[in-house]
């Protein structure tokens, strides 16, 4: 069996297609990753850049943060829901203000959901719901951005928050990897007749089939390894550059999970 391991463990290093997903894999998980490898803290006078995605994917690095203040959130809702009623265009209702105002009193002491349902059957307002949904993260300030930083830092490191981002691309990233990886061992055992060969050969089937399980999770080992050093590194520069704390064995505990 050793033998079979040690054969299929050099046909890998020698199939392109290890070297060339490894360079894909690499770039894609950089792509996904870059966003948050540029957190940081918010300098005097530093314009905040809000990036212009959706709200239910927009985080800190895209200048927004969670709303902690229920009565702000609160506010700010029945301030939407009002533009929307006294709104003239197609998407609002074309309310007079005291037609709008006359509303907001009658769902003053409702929570949300009831409120929300409430408008949409008095009233054919079928998006209140939703609106309160996307109050829940707002665009922050400096204060509040660097503010919300210095919590989050001080629950967990930089490297515990970044390396669970990072296995989560690792992971979707070497599911396909391997599928695609894998497959050219059978394809080449097959090509080579190596059913009959095998025959001729004091190698039982379990003996083979652990062998190219075994040989194949090394493989992938060796891949999942290279990628946790360069965005270990690459982590460690935002780190250094940012002031973060950094523990090493977030990745290898979080690669392990």
């Amino acid at each position: 069996m050793k033998t079979i391991i040690k054969r299929s463990i050099l046909d890998y290093l020698k199939n392109p297609v290890l070297w060339i997903g490894l360079i894909i894999i690499v770039a894609s998980m950089y792509q996904c990753l870059s966003s948050y490898l540029q957190i940081h803290y918010i300098k005097q006078n530093e314009q905040i850049t809000q990036n212009d995605v959706a709200l239910e994917d927009a985080d800190v690095m895209d200048g927004y943060i969670p709303t902690s203040d229920d009565k702000e959130r609160r506010r700010e809702w029945e301030d939407t829901i009002k533009e929307t009623l006294m709104d003239t265009s197609q998407n609002g209702f074309g309310f007079s203000r005291q037609e709008a105002d006359y509303v907001m009193k009658e769902i003053q002491n409702m929570d949300v959901k009831t409120a929300s349902e409430f408008l949409e059957s008095q009233y054919g307002y079928y998006n209140a719901i939703y609106a309160y949904e996307d109050l829940e993260i707002h665009k922050g300030t400096a204060e509040e951005i660097n503010h919300y930083i210095e919590q989050k830092l001080s629950e967990h490191s930089f490297s515990w928050y970044f390396a669970k981002k990072f296995t989560d691309f690792a992971g979707l990233h070497m599911a396909f990897f391997a599928t695609v990886l894998l497959s050219f061992l059978f394809i080449q055992d097959t090509r080579k007749n190596t059913y009959e060969l095998l025959h001729t050969k004091p190698v039982t089937a379990i003996q083979y089939i652990c062998g190219k399980v075994i040989s194949g999770f090394i493989s992938m080992l060796g891949v999942l390894v290279i990628l946790n050093v360069i965005f270990f590194m690459l982590c460690l520069k935002t780190s250094l550059k940012s002031s973060f704390p950094v523990t090493p064995i977030d990745f290898c505990v979080n690669s392990l999970i």
